[in-house]
């Protein structure tokens, strides 16, 4: 597996708090900027090598997650092997 569970865990719970997804009158909002600023920021501050942070990127993209909520709410890296 690409991320230990601890990691993921920890990557989703950051990203959740950079994100900051919220429901107002039935609409969801999000800071997220579509693209992956915040999970490369906390991938490198977690003590991942840039080489491995955009090795993990791509593992990120080939399961679906091509932004910071997407990694975070769909968790691609559940699915990485």
């Amino acid at each position: 597996m690409l991320l230990q569970i601890e990691h993921g865990e920890t990557l989703t719970q950051k990203l959740g708090e950079s994100v900051r997804c919220r429901i107002e009158g039935g609409r969801l909002y999000t800071d997220c900027h579509h693209d992956l600023r915040h999970t490369r920021r906390i991938l490198a501050e977690m003590g991942f090598r840039p080489e491995r942070v955009e090795s993990l990127i791509d593992e990120f993209h080939s399961h679906g997650g091509h932004c910071d909520c997407e990694v975070a709410w769909n968790e691609p890296w559940r699915h990485a092997a």
